[in-house]
Parts: structure tokens; C-alpha cells; sequence
């Protein structure tokens, strides 16, 4: 079994096995890591791998925002749901602009997100 194999096992496994909070956490540093990727790139001046490093930011957002439960999660989903479509809406001007800063804002707000949900997938396990 090579590693790449075996590396898509476990990822496999793990999707399988983890907890909901576990998966936003995970799809939350995935588009993370979209984001820094695109950062990097703009600063850099490769604006196609800028850009699709955005566009797969924004598809993560947008498939999590299609898995809200609003019905189950009331009001806080249609907090995230804001919170989506405000995301998906700075990405697109951003990567438009070319505006590192609005990038880096959304980064930084990002990342706090993640590390709330990341606290409350903590939680969940104790």
C-alpha cells in the first residue's frame, strides 16, 4: 500500500468515524488552509492560483451553508448563515481587488471561527 494510499484510507476512515462538530472543524480548516493559500499567492502576484484557491474557500462555505439545520439549529444557523453569504460576499471582492487586506480581515475572522468551533468540538469529547 503506498502512503497516498494509505493517507486516503485513514481521511476515509476518519470522515466515517468522526463526530459532527469534528467535520465543521475539519471543513473549517480545510478552507483555512484555502484562504492562506490564496493569501499567499496574491502577495505573491500568481492571481490564477489566487484564484482558485478563493474559489475553493468559497465552495467549502457554500457546502456548509447547505448543510445548515435551521430548523434544529434556529437562530445561531441563521446567524451562520449571514456569516456565510458575508464570507462568500467579502472573497468575491477581495479576490475582484486583488485587496490583501480584506483577505487578511477574513482570514483573521476565519480563524476565530474555526477555534470556537474547535472549542466546542473539544467539549463535546469531555
Amino acid at each position: 500500500m503506498n502512503a497516498s494510499h494509505a493517507a486516503s484510507t485513514y481521511a476515509s476512515a476518519n470522515m466515517k468515524t468522526a463526530s459532527g462538530l469534528h467535520l465543521v472543524v475539519q471543513a473549517y480548516r480545510l478552507t483555512l488552509d484555502h484562504l492562506h493559500a490564496a493569501r499567499d499567492a496574491m502577495a505573491a502576484g500568481r492571481l490564477g492560483e489566487k484564484g482558485e484557491r478563493v474559489g475553493k474557500a468559497m465552495h467549502a462555505i457554500m457546502e456548509l451553508r447547505s448543510v445548515l439545520d435551521k430548523e434544529q439549529g434556529g437562530e445561531v444557523a441563521e446567524q451562520l448563515e449571514r456569516l456565510y453569504v458575508y464570507f462568500i460576499h467579502v472573497l468575491t471582492e477581495a479576490n475582484i481587488a486583488n485587496d490583501l487586506d480584506q483577505l487578511d480581515g477574513a482570514v483573521a475572522l476565519w480563524s476565530e471561527l474555526m477555534e470556537a468551533w474547535r472549542q466546542a468540538s473539544c467539549l463535546e469529547r469531555t
